[in-house]
Formats: C-alpha cells, structure tokens, sequence
C-alpha cells in the first residue's frame, strides 16, 4: 500500500511539472506566428504571394507544398481574425495594423 501512494504521488508531481501555462503557451503562439510569417506564407498582392504553405520539408533544401489554398487560408484567416480581436484590446496600434494588412491580402488574394 506504501509503494502505490509512493508511485501516486511521484505521478502527480511529474504531471505538474509538465502542466502548460498560459505564459508558455503565449509564448509559444509567438514563435509558431513568426514561424508561419517568415517561412511558410509570403504577404503582399503578387501572383504567388499571400499563400499560405501547409507543410515544409527542409531536409532536401527548402520545399513548400502549397495544396488546397481555400482550406488553409481559412483557417489561417480566423486564426488572425482571433488574433485582431485580442491585440484590438491590449496592443499597440503597429501590431494591430499588421495583422489587418495581413488579413487584407489574404481576403485580396481569395476574391481572385
């Protein structure tokens, strides 16, 4: 009986080692924004721009798959409507700005 408390509590405090806090995660919705910024979608009205890659592969160099646009677009589009809505509150206006120029041509881009 000893040994499975023992075991229960040594369970207990590794999972909350482990816990995730708000912290961390909004630190970790930076760095993948940044990373989707800098490396897998380009912004601006040109004929390949403002797409949206759904996966990279960087061990053969630097491939991009660019599939269905419609579905990811979307999805990154409500991603950074979320995100407007949150930095509308509690930002400074170059954040909040960049992310409306952002969601502009990605709208520009899926009207055609």
């Amino acid at each position: 009986m000893k040994k499975t408390y023992t075991i229960l509590v040594l369970l207990v405090i590794t999972f909350q080692l482990f816990a995730q806090t708000s912290e961390k995660n909004h630190e970790k919705y930076w760095y993948y924004r940044y990373r989707m910024k800098h490396y897998f979608s380009t912004q601006g009205e040109g004929v390949y721009q403002s797409l949206v890659s759904a996966r990279r592969n960087s061990w053969r160099g630097i491939n991009s798959y660019y599939g269905d646009q419609t579905l990811d677009m979307g999805w990154y589009m409500g991603v950074l409507a979320i995100e407007y809505h949150l930095l509308s509150y509690s930002s400074n206006p170059d954040e909040v700005n960049e992310t409306l120029t952002e969601l502009y041509y990605i709208m520009k881009h899926l009207r055609g």
